[in-house]
């Protein structure tokens, strides 16, 4: 089985398909080309192409410090926005999340979907001009699995020698083999889409020279060499990301001079720069999406999002190891009521775990419907009887949750419906990530995920299995199994048949749903202004931006 494909600028930035998701409009479609010249002198000024910009400068703001600079370490999704400005992998996804070559030109797979043989392209370089080639793919995978930090590394499991290496029993992966300069072959041990996995940061080239120059002072994150489309030029911690183009980028550097990312915490102040054209795009908290909206603003793009907003029940710890408490604790939020009051009716309410916009996704899931008195009933028929047997109930908010404007506002409500519909009230617990204090004892909590890569493995396996990360109760995480969700999730993941698989994972979601290990309150959507000289941008389905090397300014 081979594929293969080199596609063309304008291919790459041409209309939405594949997932469906929106694109943006208008005010960010590709320059239109330019008309043939003809003999006409009536013809004005105002009928040519605005011509691009003197200085070809991309301003963008984001409110988390630049903290996980090593792709193999990311922190949140929000870090992916500066890892794709200078780090690539052998494939990458464009906005409609296809899969496309990047560092690999064509790949083969074996008719058993286990041995996968890439071809990168000729002439690949860094960032600093040194050869690219086979010897810094087997590095950059081996030194990932070998990685402390797991929250990338795990998607290389599967990969034959992944455990030796993670667990510290060899240094590299059997299953990763030169074949020469231009060749690499990876085995794995069980048939998965490695593919589909390929666009994520775990897969991502780190040169080791780079790396192994890293010392206290001078660390190499802070100069990273990449082989993406743009380069460090200046990094001030806690202010700013200056990148300039890689002008060895195998696409060819990118028209833009410079992209500059800085950090700002608050929104407003984001937006106001926004407004003095000080910023060329920003994301918009919701308070502040209705001006846009009703004024039917042209620079505001709204795009659907593989990401979706859920409390989440640490289903070892009383109350909530009871599944009727679980279950009344649902039954009592009325998401309707949230999301068109709260959030302003933004927001597509979700009822199960996988997005409307992700293939696979179930209309039909059957969720905890909203009803007070079944969640009163609930609580009398489990074990504690009356909720006046119930312990205290801590409910944690993770820091980083006030960036996006929404989980603040939500956790208000669904404080209030509890205290309304249950007669219970919850304590709230302020920290910076939900699994760091075990002592805190926070039963229940909110988050929002994204899918990592697309396929369904990335969404429901990773909630719902026992050995996912999620789930790990040595880490002070939510602990959640059921054998019967185990083992659908197990042949799903390993099922390469699209229906089948969709199948399998619906049923195991709706499983998990029954369980009310979490309750899915929104599917996300971004909302993000863009200035009308900034041609060919793109908004990802996870919130990245993946064509910010075809992005041109244009003269104001």
């Amino acid at each position: 089985m081979r594929q293969t494909g080199k596609i063309s600028r304008r291919q790459l930035i041409q209309g939405a398909g594949g997932l469906g998701l929106a694109m943006l409009a208008a005010a960010c479609a590709p320059a239109a080309p330019a008309a043939p010249a003809v003999e006409d002198e009536s013809a004005t000024a105002e009928d040519a192409e605005p011509a691009p910009a003197a200085q070809q400068v991309l301003t963008l703001a984001q409110p988390e410090p630049f903290k996980a600079l090593d792709p193999h370490t990311m922190g949140t999704l929000v870090d992916l926005h500066y890892h794709e400005m200078n780090f690539s992998g052998l494939v990458r996804t464009d906005a409609n999340y296809n899969v496309v070559p990047e560092l690999a030109e064509s790949w083969e797979i074996s008719d058993d979907l286990l041995d996968f043989t890439f071809h990168l392209r000729e002439g690949l370089k860094w960032s600093d001009g040194s050869p690219f080639n086979a010897k810094d793919v087997v590095y950059s995978l081996n030194r990932n699995a070998a990685h402390e930090d797991a929250s990338t590394k795990r998607w290389l499991a599967n990969i034959v020698g992944y455990e030796a290496v993670r667990d510290g029993e060899a240094e590299a992966m059997e299953g990763v083999v030169i074949i020469d300069d231009f060749t690499v072959a990876i085995t794995l041990d069980q048939a998965v889409d490695l593919v589909a996995r390929m666009p994520f940061a775990a897969f991502w080239m780190v040169q080791q020279a780079n790396v192994e120059s890293d010392t206290p002072d001078d660390p190499w994150t802070h100069r990273a060499v990449g082989t993406g489309p743009f380069m460090i030029k200046e990094f001030v911690e806690g202010q700013r990301i200056v990148y300039e183009p890689n002008p060895h980028y195998w696409a060819g550097p990118p028209q833009l001079d410079e992209v500059v990312w800085l950090q700002l915490e608050d929104k407003q102040t984001q937006l106001a720069l926004y407004e003095n054209d000080e910023i060329d795009v920003v994301e918009l908290d919701t308070v502040n999406v209705p001006r846009f909206k009703d004024a039917d603003d042209p620079e505001l793009v709204e795009v659907d999002m593989i990401w979706w907003w859920y409390t989440w029940k640490k289903v070892l710890i009383p109350p909530m190891d009871d599944i009727k408490v679980r279950q009344a604790f649902n039954a009592a939020i009325d998401r309707t009521t949230l999301i068109e009051t709260v959030l302003k009716g933004l927001y597509t309410e979700a009822h199960g775990i996988i997005p409307t916009s992700m293939p696979g996704h179930n209309p039909n899931v059957q969720d905890i419907p909203f009803n007070p008195d079944r969640a009163k009933q609930l609580i009398s028929e489990s074990s504690y009887g009356d909720v006046s047997n119930l312990p205290p109930i801590k409910f944690f908010q993770p820091g980083w949750s006030g960036i996006f404007g929404i989980a603040p506002r939500l956790i208000v409500a669904l404080q209030q419906m509890w205290q309304d519909n249950l007669g219970i009230e919850v304590e709230i617990k302020v920290e910076e990530f939900e699994y760091e204090s075990a002592e805190t004892r926070a039963q229940m909590g909110i988050n929002s995920t994204t899918a990592r890569f697309p396929d369904l493995e990335s969404i429901v396996w990773e909630m719902a299995h026992s050995k996912s990360l999620r789930n790990a109760p040595e880490l002070n995480r939510w602990g959640y199994g059921n054998p019967e969700v185990d083992a659908l999730l197990d042949q799903a993941r390993y099922t390469l048949e699209q229906n089948e698989k969709h199948r399998l994972y619906q049923e195991a979601e709706q499983l998990y749903i029954t369980d009310a290990a979490i309750m899915p309150i929104m599917f996300n959507r971004l909302f993000v202004l863009v200035k009308p000289w900034v041609k060919n941008f793109q908004v990802g389905p996870t919130g990245t931006y993946p064509s910010t090397r075809d992005v041109v300014i244009e003269a104001r």
